[in-house]
């Protein structure tokens, strides 16, 4: 068995050598209650097969009640994350239909991704889970992916086919449509001809090359076409290429929109210190290179940026750049420091920015697990400057997090307010 002592290391000499430990954990003697709460705190861990062997670990010992704990990570930078949250609340007919929405959009992430290896994790995924509802997952698939993986994708519809004879049809219209496109694809190919500023590629050493020779020009145009290619996801490259180019670029680049560019690509690499390459640039004069910063190390979790977050929300007054920046960190914000993100929340609708309304409404929307205090900030934000516009986002957010006496308090609280006036 597995000693307690090794996973409350602060540090493990490497990530991998965490995420076999962690990996090993559901299987060990320490009490499920503790075992729980370390497997949670790795689940935030900064590097991408860490938080994937915890999720994988968390699977077999937390409470059903708690599942959505597994939320976030439907979105999560590393696919291999988002597999495993996808399989953990998908295996469950309760939590599936419970949160199909959000499986859903998790899914037909993986299918827009454009890129191969999210094709195949989703495949693996609909395979592991053998559920025939996520059908149209697969013809949606289909539509998109390579060959081979098409005709895995076939492979599995007939068979659930078998299951429910219902897809039979389903599994007829696939195979026509296969046959159409691949009939198109070939047509294609031998018919375009790209220029070379269009050209699609495929092996990832010749568009490292052009990538190379492209970011060493000063075509800005050119830049940015590549370089959205690599943040899309479109082509899958080497990470310790890709960072070679990216360091580069990031002490030469003297163009904004291209280094904002590059600094959000960064967020892709999981072999790095994100801190230590970026924070150089957290004292930029300009806005969109301090906040692609503060977003990529949110977005990684990395604890260093709660102070720089904190000294912004405490600025007075709080302008709409310093907002800006905000939105940018307030993912980590959310799952970290979910107090300072109440505190953020009552200071941007304090500080008569004229969209102040839409942007804490944008910050509620996805807020999975928000703390009881946020209501009650609210309420106190509302009754201090009633507007219908608050009034609406107020409504809109307590209706989901709350109990219908919260709704009854505020009118209550507002028709004592008005008579007193």
């Amino acid at each position: 068995m597995m000693s307690v002592e090794v996973l409350d290391q602060s540090e493990l000499p490497t990530p991998l050598q965490i995420a076999s430990k962690v990996l090993e954990m559901s299987h060990s003697d320490i009490p499920r209650p503790r075992k729980m709460r370390i497997l949670m705190g790795y689940a935030n861990h900064p590097h991408d097969r860490v938080r994937a062997s915890a999720l994988n670990s968390l699977a077999v010992v937390i409470s059903p009640e708690l599942g959505s704990f597994y939320l976030p990570y439907l979105s999560d930078l590393s696919l291999e994350v988002r597999s495993n949250a996808i399989n953990y609340l998908a295996s469950d007919s309760i939590t599936a239909q419970a949160y199909s929405e959000e499986i859903l959009e998790s899914m037909n992430g993986l299918i827009q991704n454009q890129s191969e290896t999210a094709h195949k994790i989703l495949l693996e995924c609909l395979s592991k889970l053998n559920r025939t509802e996520y059908a149209n997952q697969l013809v949606e698939l289909v539509q998109c992916a390579t060959y081979d993986i098409q005709q895995e994708a076939l492979a599995l519809l007939k068979n659930w086919a078998k299951q429910s004879p219902e897809l039979i049809d389903l599994v007829n219209k696939t195979e026509k449509l296969i046959e159409a496109y691949n009939s198109s694809s070939s047509k294609r190919i031998q018919s375009e001809t790209l220029p070379e500023s269009e050209e699609i590629f495929i092996d990832a050493q010749s568009f490292l090359k052009e990538l190379r020779s492209v970011l060493s020009r000063s075509n800005k145009s050119s830049k940015k076409a590549l370089l959205r290619q690599v943040q899309n996801y479109e082509v899958i490259l080497d990470e310790s290429d890709l960072f070679e180019i990216l360091n580069s670029q990031l002490k030469n680049e003297k163009d904004i929109d291209c280094l904002a560019l590059v600094i959000d690509i960064t967020k892709q690499l999981s072999g790095i210190d994100h801190w230590e390459v970026l924070s150089p640039f957290l004292q930029n004069e300009n806005s969109k290179i301090v906040n692609a910063c503060v977003g990529v190390l949110s977005e990684r979790n990395d604890m260093r940026i709660l102070p720089i977050l904190m000294d912004v929300i405490n600025d007075v007054p709080l302008y709409a750049s310093k907002i800006n920046t905000i939105m940018h960190g307030i993912s980590i914000l959310k799952k970290k420091r979910p107090d300072i993100a109440v505190t953020a929340v009552e200071k941007i609708i304090k500080s008569d920015i004229e969209n102040s309304d839409s942007i804490v409404n944008k910050i509620l929307k996805d807020w999975i697990t928000p703390p009881a205090d946020l209501s009650a900030a609210l309420i106190r934000c509302y009754l201090n400057q009633p507007n219908q516009k608050l009034h609406d986002v107020m409504y809109s957010y307590l209706e989901y997090h709350s109990t219908p006496w919260d709704l009854v308090l505020i009118d209550n609280l507002l028709h004592l307010a008005r008579e007193s006036e």
